[in-house]
């Protein structure tokens, strides 16, 4: 019996799992040739790593890496699943706050002053998800930006 291989994505994090969607995307839209057999391998990844997006923006009761996935078989909670759980989703939702923050205040250059700003030696997507400090950190930092939003110098 064959046994069916684990998602390779499961435990991204909402951040990963939005670069691995747009690097795919670009990865479709090329025009390469493939072999049947690489596309074969290119629908199956890509039947994962939807799964796996799926899963993060809908977290229904019983997909890999939910708590209640973990008791489907009638066993006891777990302490340990349910923590990850909690931490996943504490870690997606300052991610959430940082990109809609993002949004409102850099406006159409929010890519820019995510690639151009530091803030305390870190990159802002890491520092806003890192602790609630880290979120709050990038908050102000953008709370300081001018009303018309980003503009790079130079």
């Amino acid at each position: 019996m064959r046994s069916t291989p684990s998602n390779p994505y499961r435990d991204s994090d909402l951040i990963e799992l939005a670069e691995q969607c747009m690097r795919r995307a670009r990865e479709l839209n090329d025009r390469v040739q493939r072999t049947p057999e690489q596309r074969a391998a290119l629908a199956s990844d890509t039947a994962y790593l939807l799964t796996a997006a799926g899963s993060a923006l809908d977290s229904s009761e019983y997909m890999p890496g939910n708590p209640e996935y973990a008791t489907k078989g009638g066993e006891k909670i777990s302490v340990n699943e349910c923590m990850q759980w909690h931490l996943r989703h504490v870690h997606n939702s300052r991610y959430r706050t940082f990109l809609r923050a993002l949004d409102m205040a850099a406006g159409k250059n929010r890519e820019a002053w995510r690639v151009d700003v530091v803030i305390d030696g870190k990159k802002p997507d890491a520092m806003a998800v890192e602790s609630d400090e880290g979120l709050r950190a990038v908050l102000d930092a953008l709370a300081k930006l001018p009303r018309w939003g980003y503009r790079r110098r130079g």
